[in-house]
């Protein structure tokens, strides 16, 4: 799995741009898994640590409404998945390994990846994506899927937010 979320990050590419953010996802008989990666300004408006508690104030509800990601990947009731898991990585905020001097500038991301646990997921045919409702600045996310039936590109563009999993 960590290797099917890597070879999709590589395949994807890793440019940074303000307003657009990528999505893997990977679609298992019983697991999807979200790999989302982003600048931080898509999710709080900075890309570097936060300097006052206005900053710290958007920071830690960006954090903890992706924490919640129950509310930003709505799947279908029939396939009965559950939020299993979250890891935030953006060591600008504290969040995973420690910030490398190199990466404290003023061009930050955050990666997170959102593991569902899944009854069937062939039921899981869309997923509502709420992150362009939770994060105005982001405008569209660039989208690859890979799943037992193979892989597909979609790009979600705001307000779009039908993410098709089994085609």
């Amino acid at each position: 799995m960590l290797a099917l979320g890597t070879a999709l990050a590589h395949a994807h590419g890793t440019a940074h741009q303000h307003g657009v953010a990528k999505l893997d996802v990977a679609v298992e008989s019983n697991r999807v898994t979200f790999e989302l990666d982003t600048p931080l300004d898509n999710l709080i408006g900075i890309e570097r640590a936060p300097r006052n508690d206005a900053e710290r104030k958007r920071a830690d509800a960006a954090v903890a409404t992706l924490r919640d990601a129950a509310k930003l990947f709505g799947f279908d009731p029939a396939a009965q998945c559950r939020q299993q898991d979250v890891e935030l990585t953006a060591p600008v905020l504290g969040l995973g390994a420690a910030a490398a001097p190199s990466e404290q500038g003023e061009h930050a991301d955050l990666e997170g990846r959102f593991v569902f646990a899944c009854a069937d997921t062939a039921r899981a045919s869309q997923v509502d994506i709420g992150l362009f409702k939770a994060f105005p600045k982001l405008q569209q996310l660039d989208v690859q899927v890979a799943g037992p039936h193979g892989q597909s590109r979609q790009t979600l563009k705001r307000p779009a937010n039908k993410l098709t999993l089994v085609k």
